[in-house]
């Protein structure tokens, strides 16, 4: 696969070691407590984070070697804080516009869910939330993580984008992922943007994805032209979140 070019990293992570240097490595066990609240939502959180750093690691063997290890959730610690409400499941659903099906149709860009991610009846992107936070006092401020992905293919070269973060800061509200495991980029702005409360344990965040300039390069040098534009609308948000005080 060709090197994507132009990516500004959000946040420096170290790269991983390529296959042909690295030992193979297998999650042997994952424990977590039975009576875990969200546990599924977050196994399958930490199955892809450990997955991740698996292969970042250094395990001090080479591409021969073959280790198993095991991984033991004993002890949750839950603390209260005031003024923040922790989120502790549902799921997000990205719909994609009109015009951003016709630019898939027109380039043959393959759409593909991955790990627990999934496409609803209506051809949107459903992404399980595992956790997060929402402040309730002082400036607002939301982080809600999520697991699974999607990846966009055409011919030799694809983009993978996972553990999208829903984040709210100083008025602003954007989309970050994961691409192709190199670093974090913004997917999109979210804007405008709502928040209703269905009652006092759910909430419904709706807005308007519009392509972050960090995507479109990546968009760009999918499809090998400049055709993608910073800014455009590409998909709907629908966000439905559980919360706990």
């Amino acid at each position: 696969m060709c090197a994507l070019p132009g990516v500004a990293r959000a946040e420096a992570e170290p790269a991983p070691l390529s296959a042909a240097t690295r030992p193979r490595v297998k999650l042997d066990r994952l424990a977590m407590p039975a009576d875990l609240v969200g546990s599924k939502e977050l196994e399958a959180h930490l199955r892809g984070t450990l997955k991740r750093e698996a292969r970042r690691a250094d395990w001090g063997a080479g591409s021969q070697s073959k280790i198993s290890y095991r991984f033991f959730v004993e002890q949750l610690e839950l603390r209260e804080e005031a003024g923040v409400l922790h989120v502790n499941g549902e799921r997000t659903a990205i719909t994609p516009n009109a015009q951003s099906i016709a630019f898939f149709s027109a380039f043959g860009i393959a759409v593909t869910p991955t790990g627990p991610a999934s496409t609803g009846t209506d051809g949107s992107l459903i992404l399980p939330i595992t956790h997060g936070f929402v402040t309730t006092e002082g400036p607002p401020k939301a982080k809600i993580y999520h697991s699974g992905g999607v990846t966009f293919s055409l011919g030799d070269r694809s983009l993978n984008f996972r553990d999208f973060v829903l984040v709210h800061k100083k008025d602003r509200t954007w989309l970050k992922a994961l691409l192709n495991d190199r670093g974090w980029v913004i997917f999109a702005w979210v804007n405008p943007v709502s928040v209703t409360y269905a009652s006092s344990t759910e909430a419904t965040v709706t807005g308007e994805l519009k392509l972050s300039e960090q995507a479109a390069h990546a968009f760009d040098f999918l499809v090998g032209s400049n055709v993608s534009v910073a800014g455009t609308e590409i998909a709907k948000l629908k966000s439905t979140v559980r919360v706990v005080g």
